[in-house]
């Protein structure tokens, strides 16, 4: 930084005594390519050719992938909502996975201390395992329940995913 502050310093110093022995800018110039060396030469100026594309470009077929060429998991547009809950006594770690926040060593953390202590007796004794505080938990909450079937399900506008 005080580099540069420096060479600004001097190459205006130069200029300005320069100009007050009533020398030429040109002259003024001819001091700054000795103070700070010569100016910087772009590698690769550009030229009038025409850049060409690549031959069999574009594809005979089109720009549009061919019904073999296209994903056959066609992604659905919009918002993605999670909708019910999941039984977080009976979910496995692949269930687990698809809640929000919940990666796959999370949730083999939940499944391990599911084994360790046989159950949940409330969706907060989530807290006790490692990874989730209250922040968590609370995020949490609403797709979480005891008792019951699992229902969470992922819907894009109306229209179920998963």
């Amino acid at each position: 930084m005080w580099q540069v502050l420096r060479v600004i310093v001097l190459a205006l110093s130069a200029l300005a005594f320069a100009i007050s022995i009533g020398a030429s800018v040109a002259s003024a110039k001819g001091v700054r390519t000795e103070l700070l060396g010569p100016p910087p030469v772009d590698p690769s100026p550009l030229t009038d050719d025409i850049i060409r594309p690549p031959a069999g470009w574009p594809p005979a077929g089109g720009l549009e992938p061919s019904l073999d060429q296209r994903d056959p998991c066609k992604k659905v547009k919009g918002p993605k909502v999670l909708v019910g809950t999941l039984n977080l006594n009976l979910a496995s770690a692949e269930e687990l996975v698809k809640l929000p926040g919940i990666g796959p060593s999370k949730a083999k953390r939940i499944v391990r201390w599911r084994t360790r202590h046989r159950r949940f007796r409330r969706i907060l004794d989530l807290r006790q395992v490692k990874g989730f505080g209250r922040k968590s938990v609370t995020k949490l909450y609403r797709y979480l329940t005891l008792e019951g079937p699992s229902t969470l399900r992922l819907e894009v506008q109306g229209k179920v995913v998963r």
